[in-house]
């Protein structure tokens, strides 16, 4: 964490271990790939970036309805936004690159594996529940886009 404060620009990925009690100044945005276990933790996760409006959250098109949950739930409002320039030509080759690196490095392929498996039991004990289901998600998709050949045990 100290190379990342004393470094002029740098990109940080972290867990929710760093959305509370962790404060580091001058984020410029905060880029949360999943929704939190608790809508509660948004905010928190979003910090300072977020309130001055700099947090964007990654969602499908299945999980669109947590925008007014998070509203309803905690008073948030966000705001729909488009990806411009992500075509689906390249989206399919970094699928397709993803999947190459899988297949001919094998510790590649377990960390994507244990990542599916983790994403997959955290998706299922969050909150939002209700309007975010796991049946509803595009497993094989998901699957794809973390380098897996055949799905894992859960």
């Amino acid at each position: 964490l100290d190379v990342f404060r004393s470094t002029k620009r740098a990109i940080l990925f972290s867990t929710d271990v760093l959305a509370r009690g962790i404060d580091v100044l001058d984020i410029d945005w905060v880029l949360q790939y999943d929704f939190p276990k608790l809508s509660k933790l948004y905010v928190h996760r979003s910090g300072r970036a977020g309130r001055i409006g700099k947090s964007l959250i990654l969602l499908t098109n299945e999980e669109s309805a947590y925008i007014q949950f998070l509203e309803n739930q905690e008073k948030v409002v966000l705001e729909e936004s488009e990806f411009g320039g992500l075509t689906t030509e390249k989206a399919l080759k970094i699928k397709e690159k993803i999947q190459q690196m899988a297949s001919e490095d094998r510790k590649f392929l377990e960390l994507g594996t244990a990542a599916f498996v983790s994403f997959i039991e955290s998706y299922n004990r969050h909150d939002t529940q209700i309007v975010c289901k796991v049946k509803d998600l595009d497993i094989v998709g998901l699957a794809n886009s973390f380098g897996l050949i055949r799905f894992p045990k859960i």
